[in-house]
Parts: C-alpha cells; structure tokens; sequence
C-alpha cells in the first residue's frame, strides 16, 4: 500500500503531471463526441467500395497533394475509436513539445500555463469540417511539425540526438509538410535556423540541410501536384469574384482578416497573450509612453472583442468600425476615412505588439524570436490569400497562427516567473487558470452535446 502510495505521489509531482490531467479530460471528450457531421461522414465511408491505392491515386490526380495526411484520415475515420485515441495523444503531443522548445528545464509550473493557454481555443477550431477531417489536416500536422524543431533546438544547445531520434524527427518532418501551411512554416524555420548554426558555429549540418531539403521537395509536390490545380479551379469557380481582385487588395483582405479573428472578435487566447505582454512591460518599464503602448493591444482586445457585446449599446462606433469589415476587407477608398479606420486600429495593435516584445526581454535573442514567432504564425494566415478559400475555410486556418501565440506566451510568463514580484506572477497565473479552467468546462460541455 505504501508503495502505491509513493507512485501515486511521484506521478502527481511528476513535471508532466499537468497533461496527465489534460489527456484524461480530453480522451472522455473524444470518447462521446458525436462524428456524424461534415466531411467524417465522407471519410468515413470511402473505404466501402475501394482500396485504399486506389482511392489516393484518385485524390492525387483530382483533388489534393495530402496524400500520407488522407492515407491516415481514411483508416481512422473507418475505425473512429482509433482516431478518439490517437486524437488525444497528438494534443499531449503538442503541449509537451510547446514545453521542450520553451523551457531549459521540464517545469510543472509552465506546463499548467501550457494546459490553460490551449483550453482557451474555442472546440469549433478542431471540428469545423468534421472532428476528424478538421484534425488530422490541421492539428495532427502542427504537432508533427513541433515535435520535428526540437530537434533544432538540441542541435543549437549541443544537446546528443540518437539515431533512432532523427528517424521520428524526419518522419514527423515529411507528415507535417503534407501540409500546405505547415510546410511553408518549417520549410522557412528550418531554412533560417540552418543559416543560423551555420553563422554561429561555423558549420554545415547535414541533418538541418536534409530537412529543409524535403520541404523544398513538399513544396514542389504541393504546388506541381495536378489535384491541387483542380480543386483551385473548382474553388474560384465557387467564388468568382476573387480573382478579379488585385494583389494588393489580396493582401489587405488576408490582413484585415486576420488580425479581425484576433482583435474584433471574443478571443480568450489572444487577450490573455495581450495580457502578459502588458504585465510584462509594466515589470521591465517605468516609462508611461512604454506601458500605454503595451496597454493598446489588451484594450483593444477588451473593447472590441471580448466586451463588445456590451460596450456596442454604449459606445456605438463599436459596431460601426467592425462592420466596415467584410469578407473583401474594410474596401478601401482613399477618398473615405471611414474605410481606412479599422485596418489603422488593427496596425496599431500588430506594431504595438512587436515593439513591447522587443521591449520585455533583456536577451535580444528570445526578443528577436519571439517576434518571429509572431510573424511565422500571421503568415501561415496569409499565405491563404493564394486562394479564395480564404474566405470560406473557418477559423481552422487559424490553428497555427494562434499556437505561434501559445509559444510567445509561455516565453512571456517565464519572464514574469523570474521577476521579483509576487503580485504580477499571482495575477497571472490566477487569471490564466481561471479564464483556462472555465474555457475547458465550455468547451468540454459543447462539444459533447
């Protein structure tokens, strides 16, 4: 008995006790959701009356170039107990690699913040299409594509990689780059971070050079892959309109898009990582020009999105300034201030952003990266603007950019960890588990009934 006794509390003091928690909660929620809407039902059925060569063949020639993606989502949509299990470990799997690629150490403290910060995403992120669909096209390669960087960072601190290691690494690499707004992110990472080690220690790494040529192969594949071609044809024939618009309009259009999601809509996420940054400036800066600039981003995230509802009655330009935004953009006209008021709103917010991360950390280097991270995450948005379904694609499109979120907020925290004042880590922390355990409860319920 004593000994149960002793494993049970050398589990609960475990640093990666936290998703041991994560990992039930979300293993019952698998468990009864239902899988019978949106593209799982098509999945789910396409191995009745075809083999499975067959049928990749197809989608290859037709429809799409996520050939190892379908490969996997049509076996586990036919057997959907198998994706219910496998569904939760790629969750764990996210949250431990956010923890490695973040932390010098495993920290249980960081690893709660992790839990949280990830209940914070709303349940309709991963089943817009269909549970399973929505997931494995999204969610199953952003944790591949995680799990592959730890391997960048060990190489930078010296760290030994075993044999066995490289082989997940690279696995991992070519599934996550089945995707296309997965491959253009670690096709870009790994390509600056090879230039980087190359820089800094004055060598050429072959495993970095070999990862990075897949994804210029991925690349390839995706853009010459003739199912690709056709169902772009098929998607503008849907929304003709989009390819009369110019570049530039494309552009603002993803733009306003994206930091709309952000900005001016309820976003727990988004307003808890504006949060840390405000109480990250307010730590490290005294200067009231700094802080103001700080607070930008967390008020506008308050007023526009997560008050709105409310602050609309009283303050009616609310309402206003949100429905110059269209599907097309706020349209702007040069001649019409009134159309270029939320794209400035918006500017304000993304500059605000990028300068106080500059500002918070005293190592330039975690300043420079987390911008990055930033940046990698909005372009993996933009990137949509290569096709209309930017319009029509939901809010999956944003996974990997609100992950990138994820990451530079737990950066965040840490240098709130290591401040002297009990006061801003205490709010927090309070606040992150608050928002994050009442967001898991929301989500939980929704998504089972």
């Amino acid at each position: 008995m004593e000994l149960l006794i002793k494993k049970i509390s050398n589990i609960y003091r475990w640093d990666y006790f936290p998703f041991i928690i994560y990992a039930g909660i979300l293993l019952l929620g698998r468990l009864l959701i239902p899988l019978d809407f949106g593209d799982d039902i098509y999945f789910s059925n396409v191995l009745n009356d075809q083999n499975i060569i067959a049928y990749l063949i197809s989608r290859y020639n037709n429809w799409t170039s996520r050939i190892f993606i379908e490969a996997v989502l049509v076996v586990v949509a036919k057997y959907s107990i198998i994706w219910r299990i496998l569904d939760v470990g790629i969750m764990i799997l996210i949250s431990v690699s956010i923890s490695k690629l973040t932390t010098e150490q495993p920290s249980r403290k960081i690893n709660w913040i992790i839990m949280y910060l990830s209940a914070t995403l709303s349940y309709t992120i991963y089943n817009s299409a269909g549970w399973m669909a929505t997931t494995l096209n999204y969610s199953w390669p952003l944790a591949f594509g995680l799990f592959s960087m730890i391997s960048i960072k060990k190489i930078i601190l010296n760290q030994k990689i075993r044999g066995f290691e490289y082989a997940l690494y690279i696995f991992a690499f070519i599934f996550a780059a089945n995707a296309e707004q997965m491959c253009a992110i670690l096709l870009g990472v790994y390509f600056v971070f090879t230039l980087y080690i190359y820089h800094s220690k004055k060598i050429v790494n072959w495993y970095m050079i070999v990862q990075t040529l897949i994804g210029i192969a991925s690349m390839v594949f995706v853009l010459t892959n003739p199912g690709n071609k056709m169902r772009q044809e098929t998607v503008y024939s849907m929304w003709p309109g989009y390819s009369e618009l110019s570049l530039i309009r494309k552009i603002e259009m993803g733009y306003s898009s994206t930091w709309y999601e952000m900005i001016m809509q309820p976003n727990l996420l988004f307003t808890l990582f504006c949060g840390l940054i405000f109480m990250g400036i307010l730590l490290k800066h005294k200067k009231s020009l700094y802080r103001w600039l700080a607070f930008l981003p967390l008020l506008a995230s308050l007023v526009f999105g997560v008050f709105s509802p409310v602050l609309s009655g009283i303050f009616p330009f609310i309402d206003q300034i949100q429905g110059v935004l269209t599907d097309y953009g706020p349209g702007l006209n040069l001649s019409s201030f009134k159309s270029w008021v939320p794209d400035l709103i918006l500017t304000a917010v993304f500059l605000a952003i990028l300068v106080s991360l500059f500002l918070i950390f005293d190592d330039k280097k975690y300043a420079v990266l987390s911008i990055l991270i930033v940046l990698v995450g909005f372009a993996s948005r933009m990137i949509m603007i290569m096709t209309p379904q930017i319009r029509g694609a939901g809010s999956r499109v944003f996974i990997f950019m609100y992950f990138s979120l994820i990451l530079v907020a737990v950066l965040l925290y840490q240098v709130i960890l290591k401040s002297n004042s009990d006061l801003h880590v205490k709010v927090s922390k309070n606040v992150i588990y608050v928002v994050g355990c009442l967001a898991l409860l929301s989500n939980f319920y929704l998504t089972i009934v």
